[in-house]
């Protein structure tokens, strides 16, 4: 079998996250600002960075039930499912996120080249 590997451009990039943040009503110029920040990322980076969002929202559910009562709000619970609001998604928080995605790239480069 024949592998393909895709290099995707900017153009491709721009597009690609506009398909990932559809629903989040991040307007087009603030994803090619984006793209423009973190040029050398793959498509996952910027999946990753809404992935970041989402994930504050279920820390804040976490905190506020307890840890310590989560498994009886989600295992059987009469209450059903949680649900979740859709959180507010800036260009500010993405480049936090963006930000703090890098230098942790950087820490497992640089962890691994000292092994």
């Amino acid at each position: 079998m024949e592998k393909f590997y895709w290099a995707p451009t900017r153009e491709d990039r721009i597009g690609v996250c506009k398909g990932i943040f559809r629903t989040d009503k991040i307007k087009d110029e603030d994803i090619v600002t984006l793209v423009d920040q973190f040029p050398g990322q793959s498509i996952d980076f910027y999946g990753a960075l809404r992935v970041r969002v989402y994930d504050d929202e279920v820390r804040k559910f976490v905190e506020g039930l307890g840890v310590e009562k989560i498994s009886k709000r989600l295992v059987n619970s009469r209450e059903g499912p949680p649900v979740f609001e859709q959180p507010e998604m800036t260009l500010e928080k993405l480049m936090e996120y963006g930000n703090m995605l890098v230098m942790e790239q950087e820490n497992v480069c640089f962890s691994t080249e000292s092994v």
